[in-house]
């Protein structure tokens, strides 16, 4: 199985006044097409789509550009067209969206027009008890969104769990941090899994960019999942997180 992501989406019609957009490739008949509003920034948009056919599954992403509103999936896997196609789309500041096409073949249209509706940024913030050999480097702790949920949305059994960027800075020298992450747990598409997902944190050396410890809520180190739930992201205030190093 391959790396997989997942795209949300709903539907909208541009004026006829809009202004011409840069596509990340030519639009034709051998894949489907995704058009963004004008008015979002795509500096961190990501797409992650799985495809379904008679080659079984297969999973991939769009490369994505600054500027760029226009993007094609290829619908096919090693010269055999797909049947099916499921992706996620995720834009900082925005809800996340799902689009699913149980038939590409019945498919009246090959494109979509795409809406995101904002999606609030929540303070998240705590102090991270570091192993002593680790307290005095000038670190960083970057926050990511593990999808828990993906599996069920994709239909597979197993695979990566698709994962995406969020917020990144530096760690104070006392240990203590802030940073702005989207409010999923106040996300409609999230909230449609029973499993919703968390925020995973970690620390990295800015210097070398590898990372250095993973960080939990549990001193001994046995959480089932690293992270701080979504469900109740709200009271994370003042967070104790420990650092695991990674080995």
């Amino acid at each position: 199985m391959r790396p997989y992501i997942i795209v949300v989406a709903s539907l909208i019609l541009f004026s006829s006044d809009a202004k011409p957009s840069r596509s990340q490739q030519p639009l034709n008949n051998q894949g489907f097409s995704l058009h963004f509003p004008r008015t979002i920034d795509t500096t961190s948009l990501e797409i992650r789509y799985f495809l379904g056919g008679e080659f079984g599954g297969y999973g991939g992403f769009v490369r994505t550009n600054p500027e760029t509103w226009d993007y094609t999936i290829e619908t096919s896997y090693e010269g055999k067209p797909a049947r099916s196609l499921k992706a996620i789309v995720f834009c900082p500041g925005y809800e996340m969206k799902l689009l699913d096409i149980p038939s590409l073949d019945d498919s009246a249209a090959k494109s979509i027009d795409l809406e995101l509706r904002p999606l609030k940024l929540i303070q998240l913030s705590g102090r991270v008890i570091l192993p002593e050999a680790d307290s005095k480097l000038n670190l960083r702790i970057d926050a990511r969104y593990e999808a828990y949920w993906d599996h069920e949305f994709f239909g597979i059994a197993d695979g990566f769990v698709s994962s995406f960027d969020l917020a990144s800075t530096a760690l104070s020298e006392d240990g203590s941090f802030s940073m702005m992450v989207p409010d999923f747990a106040h996300d409609p598409a999230v909230n449609s899994f029973k499993d919703r997902g968390a925020i995973q944190l970690t620390t990295r050396d800015p210097k070398t960019g590898n990372l250095t410890n993973w960080l939990e809520r549990s001193k001994s180190g046995d959480d089932a999942k690293l992270g701080v739930d979504i469900q109740s992201v709200e009271q994370y205030r003042e967070l104790i997180l420990y650092a695991r190093p990674n080995r």
